[in-house]
């Protein structure tokens, strides 16, 4: 889930339903849950996936996930939801398929970071370190000389303060 500032609603998308993965489009207004009709093209159902609010752009930022539960394919696609629509981003930079990642907006440089997450399934684990930033039009990968041991299923989140 995300929060959507713009709209002051919580947006959910998909997620896994015991053994089946789920296309949905959910809002929570803080008082009840809205099952929200999209028409066009809808993102493949997936979990694990990340949703953060991209400020700058006013839309909910979704990346990557597993469409299958069973067989672990992940997915390395980007989205955006903007309260009436979800519109597929097709940026020259793409992170590796992966799931589990953590990403958390940058209000300070007017980016999402994501960092980690897993791209393998089962005996072909590959645990990520990389990190990657979403500037609004494409994901730009972040060099750091020291960065955290590679992991998945982590959170991450933006601190105003020391920015």
């Amino acid at each position: 889930m995300a929060y959507d500032a713009s709209r002051g609603t919580m947006v959910l998308f998909g997620g896994r339903g015991g053994a089946a993965t789920r296309n949905d489009t959910w809002e929570w207004d803080g008082s009840a849950w809205t099952p929200r009709t999209i028409g066009g093209t809808l993102p493949l159902a997936r979990a694990g996936h990340n949703m953060a609010y991209h400020a700058a752009s006013a839309t909910v930022l979704m990346f990557g996930g597993r469409t299958s539960i069973s067989s672990g394919i992940a997915e390395s696609d980007t989205w955006e939801y903007n309260g009436t629509a979800w519109t597929r981003r097709l940026p020259s930079t793409v992170p590796s398929a992966r799931y589990g990642f953590a990403m958390a907006y940058d209000a300070h440089r007017q980016r999402t970071v994501l960092f980690g997450g897993n791209t393998g399934f089962g005996a072909t684990l590959d645990w990520r370190n990389d990190t990657f930033e979403w500037t609004g039009s494409n994901w730009e990968q972040s060099g750091f000389g020291v960065v955290p041991a590679p992991r998945a299923a982590s959170a991450m989140a933006y601190d105003p303060l020391r920015r």
